[in-house]
C-alpha cells in the first residue's frame, strides 16, 4: 500500500518548473478577411501545459434559450501585453474570429452571443505572448457552471461517472479543431452493464466543428455512468455538461473536462461533507485488460518503487509486507502479466481521507478504505457515510486521495450534492467495509490558515456559507505541482476559497488578478504534511484569475458557494515553463 510518506517520495519526481515568461510588443487588433477565416491551433505538447498555447472550450451555445449560454474568460497574467485570437466553433464549422488585445495583468470576458448566434458554440483561443490562461462560464436553466478550458487534444477521453436519471441531463461535447474529420466510438459502463450505442460507433465529428451527444437519448436511467470516447482517426477535445433539475434532490449544473490518460493516483482537494448533502466518489477501471508490454512494465516499476517506499517506513500500519516489498516481476518487461497486477487486470484501490488537520486521522481513528475494481467496471463510495462512520463533526472540510495499489491506471470523480438524493434506481454505493473507528475527541471543522498575521489564532468557523443547493463534479488531479493557475473563478462576498493539499509541509502564496494592472495579495499559508488548507479569496469585480505558488508540489482546487448558496468546484491548472 502507498503510505502518505511513500506519496511524498513519489511527488519528488513530479516537481515542475515555473511559468513561461515570454515578452511581446502589443499587436494590432486589425485582422484582414483572409486571416479571419484561418483557424490557428497549436495544441500543447507539454503536460502540464505551457501558458502560450491554444485553449479549447467545447461546451456552450450562443442563441436565445440555448442549452448553455457561453462566456469565455481570457486572462493575461504577465506584466507585458499579449494578444489572443478567438475563433468560434459550431456544429456546422468555424465561425467568426476575433483578435483581442490583452493589457498587462488583465482579464477579458467574451460572451459568444455577442459574436455569433448559434445553438452550439464553442471556442478556440490562441494566446500569443504574455502568460495566458483561459476558462469559460456557461449559464443554464439549472444553474451556472465554470471551469478551465483544455490545452490538449487526444485520441482517448474518459469520464468515471455521469447521471441520466429522471432528474438529470448529461451532454458530452466533442470538439474537433483540426482540418480533418475525426472518427470515434463511445462506450458507456454502468454497474450493471456495458453499452455501445450503434449510432456512436464509427461516428463522425466533421473538421473544425463540434458534435453534442445527448447521453440520455442513448443510455438513460443510470445514476452512475462511466464513458470512454476513443477515436479511430484524428483527435478530439471532450467536455461534459451535467444538469440536475431538482426532481430527486439537488439542482445545479457542472462542467468537467474528460481525462485523456488514466493514472495510478488522483487527488481531490476541495470538498466539504455535510449532513444535508451527498458526497460520492466513483472509481472506474477503464482497461479491458489489453495493457501493452510498456504499460505492464511501467506498472511493475511503479509497484517496485511503491514497495521500496513502504519498506522504508516499516512499522507503519500501512507498510508493505517485508516478504514482498522489494519484489518486481521481470516478466512484465517481456510483456507478460505481473502477478502483482492480477491475472484479469483487477486492481485494489486505496482511498485516503485528507482532513485539513492531519492529527484528526488519529483523533477519529480513521483508516484507509480499500475497494477492488475489476477491468471495465466501477465502484462508488459514499463519503458522507464514511465521515459519519468515523464520527467527524459535520460539516467537515475533507480532501480525498485515491491510489491504485497495483499500478493499474484508473480514473475517478467526486460528486458533491447540496441535497440528499432521492432515487428508486438503486445507486451503487459501496458498503462501509471493516475496521470501523470510534470517535475519541472533538476536532476541527475546517481549519482556516493564518494569513498575513501569524498572531491570529485558527478558527473552527467555516470561511463560506454551506451550500443549500447545487452540484459539483471533479475529476481530481493526477499531478502535484509548484505552480497553479485558475483562469477564472467567481468571487462574490465570502463565496470562494482556494483549497490546497500537500504530502509534505508546503509554504504557499496565493494572489488574485482582481483589477487591470494589479494583483491582490499574496496571501500566505503553510500546508501541513498530509493535510490541507483552505484560503478565502475575494474580489470587487465579481471574479478573477488566481495563481498559486508553493515551495513543494501541491494540489489546488477552488470551491464556490454563490450568494444563492449553490455549489461549484473549479480545478486549478498545473503549469510549467516552456
Amino acid at each position: 500500500m502507498i503510505t502518505r510518506w511513500g506519496l511524498a517520495f513519489m511527488l519528488v519526481g513530479l516537481l515542475v518548473a515555473g511559468l513561461l515568461y515570454d515578452r511581446v510588443a502589443p499587436l494590432s487588433a486589425e485582422v484582414d478577411d483572409a486571416e479571419a477565416d484561418r483557424l490557428v491551433v497549436s495544441p500543447s505538447v507539454a503536460d502540464p501545459p505551457r501558458l502560450d498555447v491554444a485553449w479549447y472550450c467545447p461546451v456552450g451555445s450562443s442563441s436565445a434559450g440555448g442549452y448553455a449560454d457561453h462566456t469565455v474568460n481570457i486572462a493575461n497574467l504577465d506584466d507585458e501585453s499579449a494578444v489572443a485570437n478567438l475563433t468560434v466553433i459550431t456544429d456546422t464549422g468555424p465561425g467568426p474570429r476575433r483578435r483581442l488585445e490583452l493589457p498587462p495583468l488583465s482579464t477579458q470576458r467574451i460572451r459568444l452571443a455577442d459574436i455569433q448566434t448559434a445553438d452550439v458554440a464553442g471556442a478556440v483561443v490562441e494566446v500569443i505572448g504574455g502568460r495566458g490562461a483561459v476558462g469559460h462560464t456557461v449559464t443554464t436553466a439549472s444553474g451556472v457552471a465554470e471551469g478551465p478550458c483544455a490545452t490538449e487534444a487526444s485520441s482517448t477521453w474518459h469520464f468515471a461517472s455521469g447521471r441520466t436519471t429522471a432528474d438529470a441531463q448529461e451532454y458530452l461535447v466533442l470538439m474537433n479543431p483540426f482540418p480533418e474529420t475525426a472518427v470515434f466510438d463511445v462506450t458507456f459502463q454502468s454497474v450493471a452493464r456495458t453499452r455501445k450505442p450503434g449510432a456512436l460507433q464509427a461516428a463522425f465529428v466533421e473538421a473544425r466543428s463540434i458534435r453534442v451527444i445527448d447521453v440520455n437519448d442513448v443510455a438513460s436511467g443510470d445514476d452512475v455512468l462511466a464513458a470512454k470516447i476513443t477515436t479511430n482517426r484524428g483527435r478530439l477535445v471532450v467536455e461534459r455538461l451535467q444538469l440536475l433539475d431538482g426532481q430527486l434532490g439537488a439542482t445545479g449544473a457542472a462542467l468537467q473536462l474528460g481525462v485523456p490518460t488514466p493514472a495510478r493516483s488522483w487527488m481531490f482537494t476541495a470538498g466539504r461533507v455535510h449532513a444535508d448533502g451527498d458526497d460520492l466518489l466513483t472509481i472506474y477501471n477503464p482497461n479491458e485488460f489489453d495493457l501493452t508490454a510498456d504499460q505492464l512494465a511501467a506498472a511493475a516499476l511503479d509497484q517496485g518503487d511503491a514497495a521500496d517506499d513502504d519498506d522504508a517506513t516499516a512499522g507503519d500500519d500501512d507498510a508493505a509486507d517485508p516478504a514482498t516489498a522489494d519484489e518486481t516481476d521481470p516478466a512484465a518487461e517481456e510483456g507478460e502479466l505481473s502477478p502483482l497486477i492480477g491475472e484479469d487486470g483487477t486492481t485494489t484501490v486505496a482511498i485516503e481521507l485528507w482532513p485539513s488537520n492531519p492529527t484528526d486521522l488519529s483523533t477519529y481513528s480513521v483508516v484507509t478504505i480499500e475497494r477492488e475494481v475489476r477491468p471495465g467496471n466501477l465502484v462508488t463510495i459514499d463519503l458522507r457515510a464514511q465521515a459519519e462512520r468515523f464520527e467527524f463533526p459535520l460539516p467537515y472540510e475533507l480532501g480525498v486521495f485515491v491510489t491504485s495499489n497495483e499500478g493499474v491506471p484508473i480514473v475517478a470523480e467526486r460528486w458533491q450534492f447540496a441535497d440528499r438524493l432521492i432515487s428508486d434506481l438503486g445507486t451503487a454505493v459501496a458498503g462501509t467495509g471493516t475496521d470501523d473507528g470510534d470517535a475519541t475527541a472533538e476536532g476541527t471543522e475546517g481549519l482556516v490558515p493564518e494569513l498575513q498575521a501569524p498572531e491570529a489564532p485558527p478558527t473552527n468557523e467555516l470561511p463560506q456559507p454551506v451550500a443549500t443547493e447545487g452540484v459539483s463534479t471533479s475529476r481530481g488531479h493526477e499531478l502535484f505541482s509548484t505552480r497553479w493557475v485558475i483562469p477564472w473563478v467567481t468571487m462574490v462576498g465570502d463565496s470562494t476559497l482556494i483549497a490546497v493539499s500537500s504530502a509534505d509541509e508546503a509554504a504557499i502564496e496565493i494572489r488574485s488578478l482582481a483589477a487591470v494592472g494589479r494583483w491582490d495579495g499574496p496571501l500566505r499559508a503553510t500546508v501541513p504534511a498530509g493535510g490541507r488548507v483552505i484560503v478565502p479569496v475575494t474580489s470587487g469585480t465579481g471574479g478573477a484569475a488566481v495563481e498559486v505558488v508553493s515551495d513543494t508540489p501541491v494540489s489546488v482546487e477552488a470551491m464556490v458557494v454563490l450568494p444563492d448558496q449553490s455549489l461549484d468546484v473549479v480545478p486549478g491548472v498545473p503549469t510549467v515553463a516552456g
